[in-house]
């Protein structure tokens, strides 16, 4: 039976076996359909995409695209591609979340969290296997060594391919999972 809880990063789902290997066999259909699935967006958003670049480049200074490091599948690193939405070099005393209201965030990079548009560039991850379509949301290495220690079970995320959008998001809502979610007892 699965159990709920609230702990210091927000809601989480526990449940005895709930992650277990992959075969080969449905790892390699699963990325198939997401390359697929990928692609078939792309077509779609990438006047989006154009516009949103334009966007950025027009209304504050630096690259329109950001790459950061994350931790995937097994806990290997990997460039993550995002629609910049804060200002150039905004994070000076290191890595650290973001908050409601942060002054970090460009207007225009507001609108695009908003939308969650910003987002659209991890299809690229998808294509070259980074990430899948659902699965865990990739999370910095910084803060991984922090979630780590205040939640023993956070390296189980790691067994899967990280994902645009994961069981939380899908399950509660982006943007009730956001409401709810504290960073107390992560330093």
């Amino acid at each position: 039976m699965a159990e709920i809880t609230k702990d210091a990063c927000g809601w989480h789902v526990r449940q005895e076996g709930l992650v277990r290997p992959i075969d080969r066999r449905t790892d390699q259909i699963r990325v198939i359909v997401d390359t697929l699935l990928a692609l078939t967006i792309l077509v779609g958003v990438t006047p989006i995409i154009l516009l949103s670049l334009i966007l950025v480049r027009i209304t504050s200074r630096g690259p329109a695209i950001y790459a950061q490091k994350r931790l995937g599948r097994n806990g290997r690193c990997f460039m993550i591609y995002k629609i910049r939405t804060m200002y150039q070099n905004s994070e000076p005393n290191g890595p650290r979340w973001c908050v409601p209201g942060d002054r970090r965030v460009t207007p225009v990079g507001r609108l695009l969290r908003w939308t969650h548009l910003d987002e659209l560039p991890q299809l690229f991850n998808v294509l070259q296997g980074d990430m899948s379509l659902i699965g865990p949301r990739p999370e910095r290495p910084e803060i991984v060594a922090q979630l780590e220690r205040a939640l023993p079970d956070y390296q189980r995320r790691h067994v899967v391919r990280p994902g645009l959008t994961g069981l939380a998001v899908e399950k509660w809502g982006r943007r009730r999972i956001k409401g709810r979610r504290t960073n107390k007892g992560v330093k």
